[in-house]
This record gives C-alpha cells, sequence and structure tokens, in this order.
C-alpha cells in the first residue's frame, strides 16, 4: 500500500522520479476538481472519489479522501459511499478503497 499522507506527498514522490511531470501536474491538473457554480466543493470530491475507486487509483484516492475527511465528511459515511459504488466498479475496487480509507483512518485515530 501507498504511503502517501497528503497531496505535496505524491507531488514530492513524482517529482523525485520524474520532474517535468510533476511540474505539468501543478501547473495543469493540480489535484483540483472543475470549478462550476452547479455541484458544492463536496459534491465534486465525492464525484472524484466515485472515478477514481472504479479505477482503482488508490494513491490518487488516498489523496483525495484526506480532502473530503477535511470537509467534515466522516469515515462513516466516506465507507457508505465506497459500499455503494461496489455494486457498480466491482468488489475488489471497492475492497482497496476501504483498506485505503482504513489505512488514514487508522493513522489518525
Amino acid at each position: 500500500m501507498h504511503k502517501y499522507n497528503s497531496r505535496k506527498e505524491v507531488l514530492d514522490e513524482i517529482r523525485h522520479m520524474h520532474p517535468e511531470m510533476a511540474e505539468y501536474i501543478e501547473s495543469t491538473v493540480n489535484f483540483h476538481s472543475i470549478r462550476t457554480s452547479q455541484l458544492s466543493l463536496e459534491k465534486r470530491e465525492i464525484t472524484i472519489i466515485g472515478a477514481l475507486v472504479a479505477q482503482n487509483s488508490q494513491p490518487q484516492l488516498k489523496v483525495h479522501l484526506i480532502k473530503l475527511l477535511d470537509m467534515n465528511i466522516t469515515f462513516d459515511e466516506i465507507s457508505e459511499i465506497i459500499l455503494q459504488l461496489s455494486v457498480y466498479v466491482g468488489m475488489p475496487y471497492a475492497i482497496n478503497s476501504i483498506l485505503t480509507l482504513k489505512e488514514i483512518h487508522d493513522k489518525n485515530v
């Protein structure tokens, strides 16, 4: 399992291996969602969580799970989101995602 606890740690690891890729990520994506007036930040992050669970992208998922927790979305609410996604993304990806959430939980309890 990956050891990242923040966006900065992920970018630092990428920067270590490929500085240009880290620079590109920072200048284009920068771990942000598209800002519109139609969805709240929390709803945008939940949408991102769904996409990342479906892709089994655990390092990126961890960053966005931490972001949701910082928005005061609870571990129980996030685990329910992952449970609801399991029907559509498959149980293996849902299990990986729950284990990523558990890893964050264990470090914060």
